[in-house]
């Protein structure tokens, strides 16, 4: 989607791994937050994409103008895809991003890094939860759309039934595990066909055939640490956006996080 925000995004280098300059974007608000006089306070993002494919361009011009007339600066980082690395690998990535904006590395861009709000969608949902757990300090707040929470549930097995179905062939390029580490693929999508196209169709395939676990985990590896309700005690108040309709990453997820929260005493809106 091509939108002209107020003030063009700024590039950032947080971190080099593989051999990968793995960068983040940031915009900032035109006018200053009513009640910080330390600089604007940040929502740092994190793409869906099914873990193997998406970039810090994909993200909603609302979201992010929502943001910046209320005086926010928003970020949003890169993070490698798998399957040249996996979750674990990724979820680094994420602590990585947002402990390098506590940092003060943005400071000097009018940003106070220590006012922070973790957010992320599906895949980026997930490291966003689990990165909160992460942290030297709790984020202000959390928010996360349509977010796979919990990899040990067996709804995020499910298998997705698309217009076309997708062969093998088409995208065993992309999930070569031995094939190159990028942190950047953007989204690419025909909706008027719901046809994904390039490494967009390697994460379509891994919802068509259930098995992303195969992909994003090393072999052996136990799922139960990708479970983001075992976190809670952790968290700051969160908020959940999902549809009821979502084939992808069920609404059950969320109800079932949205539960736990509740149990667990925790500030959170559904």
């Amino acid at each position: 989607m091509s939108w002209t925000p107020p003030n063009p995004p700024r590039d950032f280098v947080y971190k080099t791994a593989s051999g990968v300059p793995i960068q983040l974007s940031l915009w900032l608000p035109s006018k200053p937050h009513p009640k910080s006089t330390t600089g604007a306070p940040v929502i740092i993002w994190f793409h869906p994409g099914s873990w193997v494919s998406g970039a810090r361009g994909d993200i909603s011009r609302v979201q992010v103008a929502t943001a910046l007339d209320a005086g926010w600066a928003f970020v949003s980082a890169d993070y490698r895809l798998a399957p040249q690395v996996k979750v674990r690998q990724q979820l680094e990535d994420a602590v990585d991003a947002i402990e390098w904006v506590r940092a003060g590395n943005l400071d000097k861009e009018g940003v106070d890094g220590k006012k922070l709000v973790v957010a992320g969608s599906s895949a980026g949902g997930l490291l966003s939860l689990l990165a909160a757990h992460q942290l030297t300090e709790p984020p202000l707040a959390m928010y996360a759309v349509y977010p796979g929470c919990d990899l040990t549930l067996p709804e995020m097995s499910n298998k997705v039934q698309f217009p076309a179905p997708i062969a093998w062939d088409d995208v065993k390029g992309y999930l070569d595990p031995s094939g190159p580490v990028i942190s950047n693929s953007p989204g690419d999508v025909d909706f008027s066909t719901f046809t994904p196209r390039g490494r967009t169709r390697a994460a379509f395939y891994l919802s068509q055939e259930g098995n992303a676990l195969e992909h994003i985990l090393d072999a052996g590896e136990e799922v139960t640490p990708y479970d983001a309700k075992a976190h809670l005690k952790s968290w700051s108040r969160i908020v959940i956006i999902h549809g009821t309709e979502d084939k992808m990453v069920p609404y059950t997820v969320s109800t079932q996080l949205a539960e736990a929260l509740e149990k667990g005493g925790n500030e959170h809106l559904l």
